[in-house]
């Protein structure tokens, strides 16, 4: 079995991706207090710090226990917290995993799906040895129509 512990930090061209105790707690929750984000990720809010913390705290928890990968995602340049993604939801073969990325500022977007996602599902592939990897993503989400025009396939959810 691999162990996860060993995966951070993860660097692309512009951010750093390391654990989510590594992140500001404040800008993780104002990311998890976010409704829209929630909405997104099928997810309730997070209403006061201490909830954030204890989220932050099971997301270590299924990391150390080799059940998910969370990641904050750091701007090496401003170092600013910008967002979360995580692989979790694995197979029992460990040859499928579900992602999920939440974005702290709407208006950067566009920049973390062009370098993160790519980023990340390289990793699950060829670090991980995952065959497939899921988003579920609602109909009227933008990042819906980037995943179409970048090749990425739309399946009906069985709910």
């Amino acid at each position: 079995m691999i162990s996860f512990e060993k995966y951070h930090p993860l660097l692309s061209t512009h951010y750093t991706l390391d654990w989510l105790t590594n992140s500001n707690l404040k800008a993780v929750h104002e990311l998890r207090a976010n409704t829209q984000q929630a909405e997104l990720s099928g997810r309730k809010t997070d209403p006061d710090i201490p909830a954030t913390a204890h989220y932050i705290n099971q997301s270590m928890r299924l990391v150390m226990k080799n059940q998910a990968l969370l990641y904050g995602i750091t701007d090496r340049a401003t170092k600013q917290f910008v967002g979360s993604i995580c692989l979790w939801q694995f197979d029992a073969d460990f040859t499928r995993a579900q992602l999920r990325l939440e974005v702290a500022d709407a208006k950067l977007a566009e920049a973390l799906y062009q370098e993160i996602i790519p980023r990340l599902v390289g990793f699950s592939f060829f670090e991980l040895g995952l065959s497939q990897l899921t988003m579920i993503v609602p109909e009227h989400a933008e990042l819906k129509q980037w995943l179409a025009a970048n090749h990425f396939q739309n399946q009906p959810y069985p709910h």
